[in-house]
């Protein structure tokens, strides 16, 4: 049994404040200088493969769940009018302050839930969905939402973590952490369990746009890294290098370790992420 909408986004709301404690500024910013190849690899390169996906002039867009607003900075030099969205108060308003101090004159940020959107039909060229639908319970109704909005030749790109994959990487990361702490085995679980996660499938994610008459017309496997996130096995070995090496040793081995997955990368075997472009 789900608990209560109200319960949920008080959670949720909860969960960003302790997040963002102690941190102004974009989600980038946050990552610290030892934690540079997951920032490189994973965050920069999802965003790097959002703006390509989205091309040179999209129009009119809206950044769903737009966090505290990096994708919409992005997606501000480039479009005509940007909006982005988010069910948190807590992100509404540091994204507000992030454009206003970048003086983005073409973007708005509102408060609105992914299945309820304050906007009328075909408001939107573009749509984006960065790593958020894993996070909404109603994956339908958020995408019905979506078409709703989209004019109709509009596109949709969302971007989502692979299940098998992302559950490989996990398997792998708990058992580098076995060898390492023998004594200690951590369980496979969310590394946020006090926010809904539900990771799909690519499968599941095609029959999703499906039943909401969205049509994918591009695919891609995206950002390689062996970890669900910057907790895990590769990210403590990094911070451990990075406090034994020196900066500019560790800047050299950390430039290395980038361009290995960035090869790596291109083989999209091992490629955590999901990303799809849909049309109205």
């Amino acid at each position: 049994m789900s608990r209560p909408a109200s319960e949920e986004h008080r959670r949720f709301e909860e969960f960003y404040q302790r997040k963002w404690h102690g941190h102004e500024g974009f989600w980038e910013e946050r990552y610290p200088p030892d934690q540079v190849v997951y920032a490189t690899t994973v965050y920069r390169r999802r965003n790097e493969e959002i703006l390509r996906a989205a091309g040179p002039r999209p129009g009119s867009v809206l950044d769903l769940g737009c966090g505290v607003g990096d994708v919409t900075f992005l997606l501000s030099g480039r479009a005509r009018r940007v909006v982005g969205a988010d069910v948190s108060l807590e992100n509404v308003r540091r994204a507000r302050d992030n454009l206003r101090r970048r003086t983005v004159s073409n973007g708005a940020v509102v408060q609105g839930g992914a299945e309820t959107l304050p906007f009328r039909d075909g408001a939107f060229d573009l749509v984006v969905l960065g790593d958020v639908i894993e996070h909404i319970p109603d994956v339908l109704g958020c995408l019905s939402e979506v078409r709703r909005v989209l004019r109709p030749g509009g596109r949709l790109i969302c971007v989502t973590p692979i299940r098998a994959t992302l559950r490989a990487w996990g398997r792998v990361d708990w058992l580098a952490k076995k060898v390492a702490r023998p004594r200690r085995t951590p369980p496979l679980a969310s590394e946020h369990p006090e926010v809904f996660e539900r990771f799909l499938s690519m499968r599941e994610m095609e029959a999703a746009f499906r039943r909401a008459d969205l049509h994918p017309i591009a695919f891609r496997r995206v950002c390689l890294y062996p970890a669900a996130e910057t907790t895990g096995a590769f990210g403590a070995l990094m911070r451990g290098l990075h406090g034994a090496v020196g900066a500019r040793w560790f800047r050299t081995i950390a430039g290395i370790t980038i361009r290995a997955f960035e090869a790596l990368e291109r083989v999209r075997l091992l490629n955590q992420k999901q990303l799809w472009v849909v049309s109205r």
